[in-house]
């Protein structure tokens, strides 16, 4: 209800094609909140600090291939709802709605940049040995911490977008 709460009363709602915009819309905040949801339930829990590693590489690598999905998500409809809102790709350089939107864009490929060189330690299946807080683990808890602090930038970059006009809308 929250994310249809959103979707109607935000941007989408403007578009003449209402319905897959709002859907497109729906989509891109539920997958938002699976991504950010599995990363803050890896930053909460310590990404493994408490559990053997072979324990903690595993549950990191669920909330890891969770969190893919859900980006993948993000990725698709955050296109669609860009071409929608913005018209034009000139649009990102001639507009205030446009610079907003580059920033959060900015912001979202330094995420996933962090997000995949973390996600690689895990790829890796290299076990640590029971009792040990190696590498894999270490690498993956700088990672969280800098993911965090991105999607912290990231929705801030989301607040000054929402509160632009974008340029298709009088």
């Amino acid at each position: 209800m929250v994310l249809v709460s959103f979707a109607a009363t935000g941007h989408p709602a403007t578009d003449d094609l209402a319905l897959p915009t709002l859907v497109a819309g729906i989509v891109h905040s539920g997958a938002m909140a699976v991504w950010l949801g599995a990363l803050a339930v890896t930053a909460v829990t310590g990404a493994g600090h408490h559990d053997e590693p072979g324990t903690a590489v595993r549950r990191l690598g669920v909330l890891s291939r969770l969190a893919a999905g859900a980006v993948l998500l993000v990725v698709a409809s955050g296109i669609y709802l860009a071409w929608r809102t913005l018209g034009s790709p000139a649009a990102l350089l001639t507009t205030a709605y446009g610079a907003a939107l580059s920033t959060k864009l900015a912001l979202v490929l330094a995420l996933l940049a962090v997000a995949a060189w973390g996600r690689r330690a895990l790829r890796r299946r290299n076990p640590e040995p029971a009792g040990s807080r190696g590498p894999v683990l270490l690498h993956v808890r700088t990672s969280v911490l800098l993911e965090v602090v991105l999607a912290v930038a990231v929705l801030v970059a989301v607040a000054r977008l929402v509160s632009t006009a974008p340029p298709l809308v009088p």
